[in-house]
């Protein structure tokens, strides 16, 4: 089970679902699993936040 340190840098896909962890400060990241890019924003107690995807990545 993640340490609740660790639990603030993950967040979950809105596309597949899946968990994954971003690097701290990121304003972008990839899932791992279906590569989709998401916009990251953070919570003043240094929690990620998905707020959407990266559109010019997604419209190819």
């Amino acid at each position: 089970m993640a340490t609740k340190p660790d639990r603030n840098l993950q967040v979950r896909c809105l596309n597949c679902l899946e968990r994954f962890t971003v690097k701290k400060g990121a304003e972008k990241a990839a899932c791992p699993k279906c590569e989709m890019e998401w916009r990251i924003s953070w919570h003043d107690d240094g929690m990620a936040k998905i707020r959407g995807p990266v559109w010019s990545k997604t419209r190819k």
